[in-house]
């Protein structure tokens, strides 16, 4: 009975499936021999916002000496982040120095819609093409990059992203200049 040989089961036909119906970024930050990884997945079932049971934070640990990529969350900066539409999505990259590093997003050619970057700094929008975009930043990079499925116009205007990277620090960044932030505690 050990040696008998099981049915054989669809289990990889449903990996395939999902994948080509649930299409997944990866973006990696490297700088020398030092990397971090992060993931966006695009699934219909997902929220846009911070779900721990599909989402999983940026664990930083400050013995590394590796840039730390990372998508935001509803409010937390996410190494996976499932979202159900890649709708000015936060890209950023948490750098202890001023080293550059080298961001890669690959998995460009398995999105269902057209994948923009958004460059705040310099206010353009740039379609990626291919299957694989590299991008060099130095230093930390917070609040300038977002992941976009259309060409952004006048919809970010208004749009104040606020999120935590690391402990004890909010980050917020907005296009037109913020006049006013109050904390609660």
């Amino acid at each position: 009975d050990m040696m008998a040989k099981r049915p054989q089961s669809t289990a990889e036909t449903k990996a395939a499936s999902f994948a080509a119906t649930n299409p997944a970024l990866t973006i990696t930050a490297e700088r020398g021999e030092v990397k971090s990884v992060a993931k966006l997945l695009a699934s219909d079932k997902a929220e846009n916002g911070y779900r721990a049971s599909e989402d999983a934070v940026v664990l930083l640990d400050s013995e590394l000496d590796a840039p730390m990529v990372y998508t935001v969350a509803g409010s937390r900066a996410a190494q996976v982040n499932a979202v159900k539409k890649i709708s000015n999505i936060g890209l950023g990259v948490y750098n202890a120095g001023d080293d550059e590093a080298t961001l890669t997003i690959s998995g460009i050619s398995r999105m269902a819609t057209p994948l923009y970057l958004y460059d705040a700094a310099t206010r353009q929008s740039m379609r990626l093409e291919g299957d694989s975009y590299e991008l060099r930043v130095s230093g930390d990079s917070h609040g300038r990059y977002f992941l976009c499925d259309a060409e952004l116009g006048d919809e970010l205007e208004n749009t104040i992203s606020i999120y935590s990277a690391r402990p004890g620090e909010v980050i917020v960044s907005s296009l037109r200049p913020v006049k006013d932030i109050r904390v609660f505690a």
